[in-house]
């Protein structure tokens, strides 16, 4: 988590600034290390930054409802981290882009 938490404030460092037209994408990165999974997955445009950041919020925060029935669930923010009886923990964590960068091009 720590690592993922570094990559995007650097990459938010890095991002130069955005033109009014260019829009944004909202990223989903579900990671689940003991399942293997990391993934990211767009989940939508929009036009403005706050906006793509208000729809991130919210659907982590539906989420974290339907989640409460089978993990103990921590949402902050643009976070959502899920702690199963197991001993297991999935996150995802939503990010908002410029149009033109793609986080799947990092690996």
């Amino acid at each position: 988590m720590k690592t993922v938490i570094l990559f995007l404030a650097v990459l938010a460092v890095s991002i130069p600034v955005v033109s009014a037209d260019e829009g944004w994408i909202l990223w989903s990165h579900q990671m689940w290390s003991e399942k293997g999974i990391d993934n990211w997955t767009p989940m939508g445009s929009m036009t403005s930054l706050e906006h793509c950041q208000a729809v991130g919020e919210l659907g982590l925060r539906n989420s974290a409802r339907k989640s409460t029935s089978t993990a103990r669930v921590t949402h902050e923010g643009l976070s959502l981290t899920m702690h199963f009886a197991s001993g297991e923990r999935a996150s995802i964590v939503v990010v908002c882009l410029p149009a033109r960068l793609d986080p799947r091009e990092a690996k």
